[in-house]
């Protein structure tokens, strides 16, 4: 079926899908937790989820946790599956680590931080570091040529150094 969809269409679907999602956290968590939530970090994981579904977010026991202990700093942290599962030639399920999906994480590690204005705590700044490193090391898979690597590697930083700052050793 092809239909066009109006840009309102689009809203409502996606207001829906976010909705869908959030009540997905909030079934999972709790509503008592979810509501202590601060906003950034309920947009991340909001993100995470649609990104990754819930599925990904059951399967993080750490995750939960934190959410529903109010350590915020140990579920930014834990915000970092940035791998698909796909079927190999055989059947059988692998992951693919992906450059795009590592800064994915990043940006939802950003979001989440916005609640620290600027004062980031040192875990979650390993992790962001964890992250970004993870980022550039799947490069090396993905683009095996060195000339479109330098090319991915040089926006990747771009973007990143946007959201970061020196925050990161770049690389």
């Amino acid at each position: 079926m092809n239909k066009t969809l109006t840009n309102a269409e689009v809203c409502t679907l996606f207001a829906s899908d976010i909705l869908e999602r959030t009540a997905d956290i909030k079934a999972l968590i709790g509503d008592s937790a979810y509501n202590k939530i601060p906003q950034s970090l309920k947009d991340a994981i909001t993100d995470y989820v649609f990104n990754r579904g819930i599925g990904t977010l059951k399967n993080q026991p750490e995750l939960i946790s934190a959410l529903k202990g109010g350590n915020w700093s140990k579920a930014i942290s834990l915000i970092n599956v940035d791998y698909s599962i796909v079927k190999d030639k055989n059947g059988k399920p692998k992951k693919v680590f992906l450059t795009g999906l590592s800064k994915r994480r990043l940006f939802d590690m950003y979001t989440a931080c916005k609640m620290y204005s600027g004062k980031i705590p040192a875990d979650v700044k390993q992790a962001i570091n964890v992250m970004y490193r993870r980022g550039i090391a799947h490069m090396k898979t993905e683009f095996p040529d060195e000339k479109s690597r330098k090319a991915v590697k040089d926006a990747y930083n771009k973007e990143v150094k946007a959201w970061f700052g020196d925050l990161i050793t770049y690389i």
